[in-house]
């Protein structure tokens, strides 16, 4: 009848209103956690070069102008400070070097992303209790530097919430290309979750790190498919468009 016809549209109108706020809500909260996330990054930062940094340099330059006193008085004292100043400047520049690679993911801008996966996966692996693959696909294509940083950011998202939420030991991850999609896969085998359960807790940091993974690749008109179950360990599978993969993010807009 036609009241039961309308009723069926308002509810149908109903859920669809329900579904958008609550996209609504993910998005801002996710804003809102990037925000926070970044003020923390800033003062963490400040505090790294202050207390790291800043005071490696200055021990060195007291040392070397240490020296400079100690010149034709005291050869033996001089080469002594100067020892000292040196030792404090690797140590500053291996500082440095950590600092810059947080900021920046090392070899991502110099050499692409399978090198700068191959390099996180190192480090990864160097961690005695937990094994970390990595699988490419020999047809990967060479991508845009920006999707290139929304792919590694990505494995970055992935395995730190396979770290410090599933208690994974062993993670892949895997590259692989057809004529139609780029696809991202990581696995973990660690506790795994009820993603029904993880998305009623908006505020939940692993919440949180799903909707930034999402939202990363819908900037590249991709999709992302999240699979877990408790006891079962976690699959993340992104993929993008090949035709988007020659292209720049899509705005906002165009998404909505």
């Amino acid at each position: 009848s036609y009241l039961a016809s309308e009723a069926s549209i308002a509810l149908d109108n109903a859920h669809l209103y329900r579904e958008v706020e609550i996209q609504g809500q993910q998005i801002r909260s996710f804003v809102e956690n990037v925000i926070t996330n970044e003020e923390q990054d800033s003062r963490r930062l400040a505090l790294d070069l202050h207390d790291g940094l800043v005071q490696l340099i200055v021990a060195s330059y007291q040392h070397l102008q240490s020296a400079q006193a100690w010149r034709r008085r005291d050869p033996d004292a001089e080469e002594k400070e100067l020892e000292k100043g040196i030792q404090l400047l690797r140590r500053a520049i291996h500082e440095a070097r950590r600092l810059i690679g947080e900021l920046r993911p090392a070899g991502l801008d110099d050499f692409g992303l399978i090198h700068a996966l191959q390099l996180y996966v190192a480090q990864l692996s160097a961690d005695a209790d937990w094994e970390v693959s990595l699988d490419i696909d020999p047809d990967w294509p060479p991508c845009p530097p920006a999707l290139e940083a929304a792919l590694f950011r990505i494995v970055q998202e992935a395995t730190a919430n396979a770290r410090k939420y599933a208690d994974a030991a062993r993670i892949q991850v895997k590259l692989e290309a057809d004529d139609e999609e780029l696809s991202l896969t990581i696995r973990d085998w660690g506790k795994g979750f009820d993603p029904n359960e993880v998305a009623s807790l908006p505020q939940q940091g692993l919440h949180i790190g799903l909707i930034g993974i999402r939202e990363r690749a819908r900037l590249w008109g991709g999709r992302c498919t999240i699979r877990s179950q408790p006891g079962q360990g976690t699959t993340i599978e992104i993929a993008i468009p090949r035709a988007r993969a020659s292209l720049s993010p899509q705005p906002i807009a165009a998404r909505s």
